[in-house]
């Protein structure tokens, strides 16, 4: 029998995902139960106490949509701040702009996130010269 992952955010309405193999995180911080695993339906998964906050399959138009509007809108954008974005598809979809000269990433979850969903675009272009620059 499959593992499966039951999200009800209220009553009549609940999600049911498939889990495939072993869970990438099941862990209890100091402020949430974070939860990150893969599902053959929706790629990764990160639930947060127990709601579905991201996956594979979705945070690509979640990210596009939080990134590309303002940058356009703006035009001459060359430093950003990120708060929160544990999952990178903020700063993922930033890394396709090569005239930010400054993106920080300040993730709550303390790296836990940044395994499952860390493309190497993103580790090559923000990631790691940021933790070399305040080694």
């Amino acid at each position: 029998m499959a593992k499966s992952f039951k999200e009800r955010l209220h009553t009549g309405y609940e999600q049911t995902l498939e889990i495939s193999g072993k869970p990438l995180a099941d862990e209890k911080t100091k402020v949430q139960l974070v939860k990150i695993f893969d599902t053959p339906s929706n790629g990764l998964v990160m639930t947060l106490d127990i709601i579905l906050q991201i996956t594979t399959r979705d945070e690509s138009a979640y990210a596009e949509m939080l990134t590309h509007l303002p940058m356009f809108e703006h035009g001459k954008v060359e430093r950003i701040m990120i708060v929160g974005g544990g999952d990178l598809s903020i700063a993922d979809a930033l890394a396709e702009y090569d005239r930010l000269r400054l993106a920080v990433v300040l993730a709550g979850l303390l790296g836990l996130v940044f395994v499952a969903f860390a493309s190497t675009r993103v580790a090559r272009r923000i990631v790691r010269p940021l933790a070399a620059s305040h080694a």
